[in-house]
C-alpha cells in the first residue's frame, strides 16, 4: 500500500462528509451511479512471479436502455475479461448474463450466467459444464454487486450484504467500511472508503475496495490476497465520464 499518503480510523467523517449529498438527493437516484464512464488502472499480479499491466472498466447503456458493465484487463501471460449486461428496473439491478473469461498462463477458466427471470433460475456455464439453478429476487452477478455497493454507500445505508449468483451456488457477499484514506494517484488526492469483502470465520482470503466519494464513488483501487499468497492489484491511472 505504498501510494496511500494519508491514513486515519474511520469514525463519522464520512458520514459527514456526505450529508450534503444525501439533503440533495433524500431517496438517492441512480443518476450518480449510472453515469456512464470508462477508467484506466494500472494491474499487478503476483502468481509465483510479479506481472505488472492495464485494465480498463467501461459502463455505457445500448440503443434499448440495458447496460453493460465491461473489465478487461491483461498482463503478459495472464489475461481477463468480466462483462454484466443487465437493466434497471424500479430501482433495481436486474442481472442478464454475465461472462467471466481469465488466462494465467495455460490456465483458463470460463463462466457464463444467463439469467431467466420468469422462472426465477440461471443457467450456469463452467468451462464444458452447463447446469440450472434456482434464483431469488434481488440477485446480483458478482460484477454489478460493486454497482449496487456504489450506490448504498451514496445512501449511507448501514446493511451492505447481498446475495450473489457465484460458483453454482446463491451466496452472501457482506462487506465493511474499514477506514478513509487519501490515497495519490495520477488524478490527484483522492479521499477515498475503503471497504472489505467480510468472508466470516478464519477465512484467509481477502479483498479491499476503495471508493471516491468526490467521483461518484468510483473504484480507486482493488486488493486480493489469496490464501496461498498470491496477489492482484488493480489502482486508477485515468477516467473519463461518457456523457
Amino acid at each position: 500500500m505504498q501510494d496511500i499518503s494519508h491514513k486515519r480510523p474511520f469514525r463519522s467523517t464520512y458520514w459527514l462528509a456526505t450529508s450534503l449529498v444525501a439533503i440533495m438527493v433524500s431517496m438517492p437516484c441512480w443518476a450518480e451511479i449510472m453515469r456512464p464512464y470508462k477508467a484506466t488502472y494500472s494491474t499487478e499480479w503476483q502468481v509465483g512471479l510479479r506481472l505488472s499491466g492495464k485494465a480498463e472498466r467501461s459502463l455505457k447503456q445500448d440503443e434499448q436502455g440495458h447496460w453493460q458493465l465491461r473489465t478487461e484487463g491483461s498482463a503478459m501471460l495472464a489475461n481477463l475479461t468480466e462483462i454484466s449486461h443487465f437493466k434497471l428496473q424500479q430501482q433495481q439491478l436486474v442481472p442478464l448474463k454475465y461472462s467471466y473469461h481469465r488466462q494465467i498462463f495455460n490456465k483458463t477458466r470460463h463462466v457464463k450466467l444467463i439469467f431467466d427471470w420468469q422462472k426465477s433460475q440461471v443457467m450456469n456455464q463452467l468451462n464444458d459444464q452447463n447446469w440450472r439453478m434456482k434464483i431469488v429476487p434481488g440477485t446480483y452477478d458478482k460484477q454489478i454487486v460493486q454497482l449496487q455497493l456504489r450506490r448504498d454507500l451514496l445512501a449511507q445505508r448501514p446493511n451492505l450484504s447481498y446475495i450473489v449468483a457465484d460458483g453454482g451456488k446463491l451466496k452472501v457477499f457482506s462487506y465493511q467500511i474499514e477506514a478513509e484514506e487519501t490515497i495519490a494517484t495520477p488524478l490527484g488526492k483522492l479521499r477515498s472508503i475503503r471497504v472489505k469483502r467480510d468472508r466470516g470465520g478464519d477465512n484467509t482470503r481477502n479483498t479491499w475496495i476503495w471508493f471516491a466519494p468526490e467521483h461518484n464513488f468510483i473504484v480507486v483501487r482493488i486488493e486480493q490476497q489469496e490464501a496461498n499468497g498470491k496477489r492482484y492489484q488493480l489502482k486508477l491511472q485515468q477516467l473519463t465520464w461518457l456523457d
